[in-house]
């Protein structure tokens, strides 16, 4: 159907539009990878450029398949839940990225990509930001000042949103527990962590980390 009718009612809206043309967009950020999996854990949508680095020629070598069965060491991920109109887990959507491109991700922006790619690769340590500023050969005033214009947030914002994110890889991966989770990403401790994480997503680590493996 089209993707808007005049004179259908709102409730009637259904685009008729696949989940791999939602997600084409994101097939040139470079070093970018995604993949969609159904509530079975089943690969129902890939990105060309993982279907290459994963050593297959076509998607439909990847489509179908369970964890276990496509996806090399030298990756990372991050995964997400996918849920309906009622907040049930129908899916998974893996966003996957080389492990090498994630380490200077930031480099080409000059001294505020390098203030990024430090925290990002300290998240367990005191990170303190005269000293980022320093190390980024500014001001604290004029890193945080060239900071916000490049991100849009503070450092002190990026710092919390690199930890969580980072969190959220560890609960999805790994067996670690949740206590171990916070002190490895720079949280005081289990609480301050867990409520930092639900402000984040909605959840408290535990559920995130039921509701994501659950689906695969």
């Amino acid at each position: 159907m089209p993707l808007s009718s005049d004179s259908a009612p709102a409730s009637a809206f259904q685009p008729n539009v696949s989940i791999r043309e939602i997600l084409r967009p994101f097939d040139g950020i470079t070093g970018l990878f995604y993949i969609v999996k159904d509530h079975l854990s089943r690969v129902v949508a890939i990105s060309p450029e993982s279907v290459q680095r994963m050593g297959y020629r076509h998607e439909n070598e990847v489509l179908g398949k369970l964890p276990g069965e496509y996806l090399p060491p030298e990756l990372a991920t991050h995964k997400y839940p996918l849920r309906d109109g009622d907040g049930k887990v129908v899916g998974v959507i893996a966003i996957l990225q080389n492990l090498d491109i994630r380490e200077k991700r930031y480099a080409h922006l000059g001294p505020v990509g390098d203030a990024a790619d430090h925290i990002r690769t300290h998240l367990g340590e005191p990170l303190i930001v005269g000293e980022i500023a320093r190390l980024a050969g500014y001001s604290e005033r004029q890193l945080q000042r060239n900071f916000r214009r490049v991100f849009s947030q503070t450092i002190q914002q990026y710092i919390i949103a690199s930890r969580i994110n980072a969190a959220i890889h560890e609960l999805t991966v790994g067996g670690a527990g949740i206590s171990e989770i916070a002190l490895k990403f720079g949280f005081s401790d289990q609480s301050a962590f867990s409520n930092c994480f639900k402000r984040f997503t909605g959840q408290p680590p535990h559920a995130y980390r039921v509701s994501v493996l659950a689906v695969g």
